[in-house]
């Protein structure tokens, strides 16, 4: 596959700022989740903590992601005035969905429904629209930071060693450059949500660094769009399927 074009800095404004819009119902609805009480911050704190945090994360996928090929060819062809093909964010979404299937089926038959993931404990004090400020928050701010953010940074890094150890002049998008940042960022996304009290942790674990892998794979070979709706869908199926299950 061709590498994706480099990005512009329009590019990631727009990433960012669609991030923050998306991210405000999750920010009205954290402060009233169980566990943040009286003392904890309110959505305007929350908001605006996160849109200085998707504001790193953009700056570092413009300024070193797209040096190796990652890109977000849906939001530059809009930018371009081009009609963006988005067929192939179906295929991304019906993988996470595959993925979360997994995922819920796993944790129920390991846990039981009397001992559920924390994600029913927060639902019974959610409104019915939660879980979908929920899934925005993690589809589109979380893959921002995570992938546009952890993931161009470390692989970036991982380049540069690359360049310092065997003296490259250029280093195109490799597969263990790729990889590296892949995984590593798999790997703090998972540690990340720790453990909700299923009494699955190693599973749970397992299941969001797999997603994470995943989502990382898009974003190298499809465009981030295709990492955020294959996070969108994960996100949704595991809410709403365990909200209906136990």
């Amino acid at each position: 596959m061709e590498p994706l074009p480099t990005m512009t800095w329009r590019a990631a404004l727009a990433l960012w700022l669609v991030a923050t819009v998306v991210t405000i119902p999750f920010a009205w609805l954290l402060p009233g989740l169980p566990g943040m009480g009286p003392a904890g911050p309110a959505a305007p704190e929350v908001l605006g903590g996160l849109a200085f945090v998707y504001a790193i994360a953009a700056l570092i996928g413009w300024a070193m992601g797209s040096r190796l090929g990652f890109g977000v060819p849906l939001t530059e062809a809009w930018l371009r005035g081009e009609r963006p093909d988005a067929r192939g964010l179906a295929r991304a979404a019906i993988l996470g969905a595959v993925l979360a299937l997994g995922a819920v089926a796993t944790v129920l038959m390991i846990a039981g429904p009397q001992a559920p993931p924390g994600v029913a404990a927060e639902a019974s004090v959610m409104p019915a629209w939660g879980g979908l400020a929920l899934a925005l928050h993690g589809g589109v701010g979380e893959e921002l930071i995570f992938r546009f953010g952890v993931m161009a940074l470390f692989a970036w890094v991982i380049a540069q060693l690359r360049r310092l150890v065997h003296s490259w002049e250029a280093l195109p998008n490799q597969s263990m450059i790729a990889w590296g940042g892949i995984v590593i960022a798999a790997l703090l996304f998972g540690l990340a949500h720790g453990w909700d009290g299923s009494g699955a942790i190693l599973v749970q674990i397992s299941f969001r660094i797999a997603a994470g892998i995943l989502f990382g794979w898009l974003f190298w070979k499809r465009g981030l769009e295709a990492a955020m709706a294959a996070h969108l869908a994960y996100d949704l199926v595991v809410f709403y399927l365990i909200l209906a299950l136990v």
